[in-house]
């Protein structure tokens, strides 16, 4: 998924709901909470849009 939102550009609707869902209900390696730093940092900051 983390390919996917990079190479598209964009973080929609299913794929936030899917990293929220994955955050609260599953222990995650370090790298994977990486990852999911790494697109948080990318939307803040302009690089990533979120669509509806």
């Amino acid at each position: 998924m983390f390919y996917q939102i990079w190479h598209s550009g964009s973080l929609n609707t299913e794929q936030r709901a899917t990293i929220q869902k994955t955050l609260l209900e599953t222990d995650m390696s370090a790298d994977e909470l990486a990852a999911i730093d790494r697109i948080v940092h990318a939307v803040r900051r302009g690089w990533l849009t979120m669509v509806d």
